[in-house]
């Protein structure tokens, strides 16, 4: 005779687990709100010293072979 077990469909996360995991959480998103934050405040500080107005550079596009 084989026994089977039957397993529930879904997950149980212990509370413990699930509060650490919401601490990760908000950890992960205060860390990137204050790297923004003083990527704004360096900006700003950048711009209002410089004489013009602080742009982002990109690089110029390649010409084709068909418009040499």
């Amino acid at each position: 005779m084989q026994m089977t077990m039957t397993f529930p469909l879904w997950r149980i996360i212990a509370p413990k687990k699930t509060r650490v995991v919401q601490q990760q959480k908000l950890k992960k998103n205060l860390e990137v709100a204050i790297r923004n934050k003083i990527e704004h405040d360096v900006t700003m500080k950048a711009s209002s010293n410089m004489p013009k107005k602080l742009n982002i550079v990109k690089a110029p596009q390649k010409k084709g072979k068909a418009n040499n």
